[in-house]
């Protein structure tokens, strides 16, 4: 999915490792309302893009991270259906759940405005998991802060 990054004329200033952490806060509430545990969390900083794929001037960042919720196939669907109402429910622009036509399982994606925050979160191919992808449209580095090191 791609990020739009250029809509913002001011970037918020965040360490990662405070990004990271709100990230992962948010990610363990979405495993909360699907109904699993949040199993290998990780984050990667990169830097943002705009749409034609140059980066943003400035030192504007994106951190991604990625998770799996454990959870049976056939619980699947009901657990993004319950994560599309709660966005839906809280304020984020949400879309709809799409099943998948050829295998169990579905997707579903969100954005939260105030936060800066697309999301989603869809059934792995081997059914055994929803993948959670959440991701910072961008940020600007806390001062002396260098993402890759």
């Amino acid at each position: 999915m791609y990020i739009d990054v250029v809509d913002s004329p001011q970037w918020p200033v965040v360490e990662e490792r405070a990004a990271a952490a709100a990230l992962r806060a948010h990610a363990l509430s979405i495993a909360e309302v699907a109904g699993g545990p949040l199993a290998r969390w990780s984050t990667v900083a990169t830097p943002a893009e705009n749409p034609d794929g140059s980066f943003v001037e400035g030192g504007i960042w994106q951190l991604t991270g990625h998770a799996r919720i454990p959870l049976p196939a056939d619980r699947h669907l009901r657990a993004l259906q319950r994560l599309h109402d709660w966005w839906a429910g809280n304020g984020y622009q949400v879309g709809e759940v799409n099943a998948f036509p050829d295998r169990a399982g579905g997707a579903v994606q969100a954005t939260e405005a105030r936060r800066r925050l697309d999301i989603i979160v869809q059934s792995a191919d081997t059914a055994q998991w929803l993948a959670l992808l959440a991701m910072t449209r961008g940020y600007a580095p806390a001062p002396g802060e260098r993402p890759y090191g």
